[in-house]
């Protein structure tokens, strides 16, 4: 009642339809983990141990992600990482706001930052040109 429980690797891929300003937009997540809870009447869930959560903005990894649904925030803990357009980061503890597309990183914050011009290089194959 409210309450369910899933153990043993489980797998969930939630495809959401948005509309913002009359656009419709598809969001899909997948979720892994050795457990994920769902508190259905307080629209919250938790996943722990070897968290992934593969969304097409970013890609992470923990050992404890709580999801606030209504919010569309996720707080990762348990040596988390995130990796989006390239970039990669971690931290003690990372929340993401995944309507807004942005995040904030708390303690022991480390970072590797990669501007669009260097993935375009690094994707394509391109050199930066030389001065003579």
């Amino acid at each position: 009642a409210g309450y369910l429980v899933t153990t043993g690797k489980p797998f969930i891929k939630i495809d959401q339809a948005m509309t913002a300003k009359g656009k419709s937009e598809a969001r899909s997540i997948e979720i892994t983990a050795e457990k994920i809870e769902a508190w259905t009447k307080e629209d919250r869930a938790r996943a722990s141990g070897q968290v992934r959560i593969n969304q097409p903005e970013f890609r992470s990894k923990s050992e404890l992600a709580e999801f606030f649904l209504k919010e569309e925030r996720v707080v990762l803990t348990g040596s988390p990482e995130v990796t989006r357009k390239g970039s990669s980061f971690s931290g003690e503890k990372i929340t993401l706001f995944i309507k807004a597309g942005n995040m904030i990183i708390e303690g022991n914050v480390e970072g590797q930052v990669i501007p669009s011009e260097e993935r375009n290089d690094q994707t394509s194959g391109a050199s930066s040109p030389t001065s003579p």
